[in-house]
C-alpha cells in the first residue's frame, strides 16, 4: 500500500495511553511500523476533530505525529500553527533528521 490512514480511535487499554492512534507512538511507531513492519507513508485522519484538538495544541498537533512515527498531517485545525510548530521543532532539534 503506498500509505495508510491512521484514525483518531482511542482505546486506553491496547495503547497505553489517552491519545488517539494519530498521535500515539504506541500504535504509529511499535505496532505500525515495527511488529507490522509497514515502511511507507502514515497520514491521520482530518486533524480539525475533536479526538485530535481536545488533546493537544494547534502548534503541537505537527510535532506529536511526527514524533509518533506519522508522515503528513491533514487538515489541521489551524495550518499556520502546526505549520510554525513543525519549523520550531525542527529548529531545536526536537524532531530529529529522521523523523
Amino acid at each position: 500500500m503506498p500509505f495508510v490512514m491512521v484514525g483518531h480511535l482511542t482505546r486506553e487499554t491496547a495503547a497505553g495511553s489517552p491519545l488517539p492512534a494519530s498521535l500515539n507512538q504506541v500504535i504509529i511507531r511499535d505496532v505500525l511500523r515495527s511488529q507490522l513492519g509497514y515502511q511507507s507513508i502514515v497520514i491521520t485522519d482530518s486533524l480539525s476533530m475533536a479526538a485530535a484538538t481536545e488533546v493537544t495544541s494547534p502548534d503541537r498537533v505537527g510535532v506529536d505525529l511526527l514524533n509518533a512515527g506519522g508522515d503528513m498531517i491533514l487538515m489541521p485545525f489551524d495550518f499556520t500553527a502546526a505549520y510554525q510548530g513543525i519549523l520550531d521543532a525542527a529548529a531545536s532539534g526536537e524532531i530529529p533528521d529522521t523523523a
